[in-house]
């Protein structure tokens, strides 16, 4: 799809902008500090200018969008969270267009187990409006009061007790991009402007931060790249966890992580050549980053070993690693489906209604694509989730 002429004048000031940043940068920037500027800038970036597009007729659907089972599998296992005396305070990362935050408090309202707080952490001013928006018109005062919106910085500040959920929010963090050349020789793949158009180009050097990684990496899969294989490596992830762990009171903190990816023996796997990098554009998938800069989503897949070997380093416990699928048949969002379609005659919100769970569980659409990470710290806490296929071993 061709974007209108205002969207490309927007991506072009930012092309110029990236372009400026590899000249002044002796010719090559790191991939993530493009993505971080073609994601978050302020001004141009896609979700820091709020260029993003949510739900059917936008460039992706999250699973709080094709279902309300999704809150609803999240709430079952907060209200049990609640009742073990944690906190009840929430705190959401990456909410997106505010459709969890809307689903999640309605259905803690039916189960009398409202948060007397639920904060969203939201960098993008836009974003935040519209959050703001969908709560005004779709929840009760009494419960939108609830709301609070916050940044990172003033949040870290702060004691975290309480539920965190972050739903596809840790694909969105900048990644590094590695590949290893036909000899085996592994470069970590910044971005050049050649003249006409961005474009991959090998930095000089890799950090050694970005080399332990790349290191851990092949301790965890057992074996490196193969010649001529990219993928990605998430040094925020774990900067990330930490922040979190160091905020983290004494009443505890639980941590519910939703989001596509794999483990690190998956995330290399030899028929994985080109990595894990995505972008989407009016529902259009494809691998390419550079074009239109600031006007499509890019993500990469997360690897989930790598997630719990950061938790742990933190402090967490891991408790429970399994597919999307399992965590929303272990609550009871499949008992309420059966009730809720008995009550409903009108065939097509019927099949609106099966069709919205199928693709939350279906091994062909979200079921086992999508993983659970869950994690605590401070209390030792019961997941009702656990009692579904616990994959952690697998790590």
């Amino acid at each position: 799809p061709i974007p209108g002429p205002e969207e490309q004048e927007k991506s072009l000031t930012l092309a110029k902008r990236l372009i400026a940043q590899c000249e002044q940068a002796g010719g090559v920037i790191s991939f993530s500090d493009y993505m971080a500027t073609v994601l978050y800038d302020p001004e141009g970036g896609y979700y820091g200018s709020g260029q993003v597009r949510f739900g059917e007729n936008g460039d992706f659907v999250t699973a709080p969008e094709r279902s309300p089972f999704f809150a609803m599998a999240i709430g079952h296992e907060i209200s049990g969270l609640f009742d073990q005396g944690l906190p009840r305070q929430i705190i959401e990362f990456g909410a997106g267009s505010g459709r969890l935050a809307v689903d999640l408090l309605k259905d803690l309202a039916e189960r009398d187990r409202l948060p007397d707080v639920y904060c969203i952490i939201e960098v993008s001013p836009a974003l935040r409006a519209r959050q703001q928006a969908l709560a005004k018109e779709a929840l009760p005062e009494a419960i939108s009061e609830r709301l609070q919106w916050c940044d990172e910085t003033e949040l870290f500040s702060d004691t975290l007790e309480g539920v965190v959920v972050a739903n596809e929010f840790l694909d969105a963090m900048p990644v590094h991009r590695i590949r290893a050349d036909e000899q085996g020789v592994v470069r970590e793949m910044g971005v050049a402007w050649n003249g006409q158009r961005l474009q991959w180009q090998p930095l000089p050097a890799m950090s050694e931060e970005l080399a332990m990684a790349l290191q851990e990496l092949t301790r965890r899969a057992g074996h490196g790249l193969a010649p001529g294989q990219s993928t990605e490596l998430n040094l925020v992830m774990g900067q990330w966890l930490k922040r979190l762990k160091s905020a983290a009171g004494p009443a505890g903190l639980a941590v519910m992580l939703f989001d596509y990816g794999a483990t690190s023996v998956e995330m290399i796997r030899p028929d994985r050549i080109d990595g894990t990098l995505r972008c989407h554009y009016r529902q259009l998938a494809h691998d390419d980053p550079f074009v239109y800069p600031g006007l499509q989503d890019i993500t990469a897949w997360v690897d989930f070993s790598a997630v719990r070997d950061a938790a742990l380093a933190a402090g967490f416990c891991v408790d429970v690693y399994q597919s999307q699928a399992s965590f929303v048949i272990a609550s009871d969002a499949p008992r309420r489906l059966e009730n809720r379609m008995r009550d409903i005659t009108d065939r097509r919100e019927l099949n609106r209604l099966a069709q919205g769970f199928k693709e939350l569980v279906m091994p062909t659409e979200m079921g086992e694509r999508f993983r659970a990470m869950l994690l605590s710290v401070g209390r030792e806490v019961r997941w009702q989730a656990s009692a579904v296929r616990n994959e952690l071993p697998r790590l």
